[in-house]
């Protein structure tokens, strides 16, 4: 008899765990999480050397990207950059389809910085809201900031 009775509760709190579950569900990425944002470079990173450089000759007008949802803009240390990306938000993954832009003679961490968004593939948002973007098979990437406007 007390089977019976506890049989519906059971059912009952099992059903408000599951939905409790899905409701706690992590929300997807969308490429909204970096899109229409300024992200300024703020470190070099070589995993596999352990290694952390900052940009030289870094400042708020240098080493900086923005991103719409299929193009980006940005600035190396002497040169405008812009050019065409794809971003699968779903999957953490950014290719650099072109990079393009002024041709001056670049100086400091300028080509350093072109050369590496040329081999980015897979990107991701920190914890502590940093832009990530992984290079040279995930071996080495850039850390960007979020920098208001």
């Amino acid at each position: 008899m007390k089977t019976q009775r506890l049989l519906p509760i059971l059912a009952t709190v099992i059903l408000a765990g599951a939905m409790f579950l899905a409701g706690c569900e992590k929300e997807k990425k969308t490429s909204d999480d970096i899109t229409n944002v300024k992200w300024h470079l703020t470190k070099f990173v070589d995993v596999e050397n352990k290694t952390v450089e900052e940009p030289l000759a870094n400042n708020e007008n240098a080493y900086w990207i923005k991103f719409d949802t299929t193009t980006f803009e940005g600035k190396s240390f002497s040169n405008i950059i812009m050019g065409y990306i794809h971003i699968d938000a779903s999957k953490g993954k950014m290719d650099f389809l072109t990079v393009g832009g002024t041709e001056i003679c670049e100086y400091y961490d300028g080509t350093k910085f072109i050369n590496s968004l040329n081999q980015v593939h897979d990107y991701m948002v920190t914890s502590e809201n940093n832009l990530v973007l992984f290079y040279d098979n995930n071996t080495k990437y850039l850390q960007f900031e979020r920098k208001k406007e």
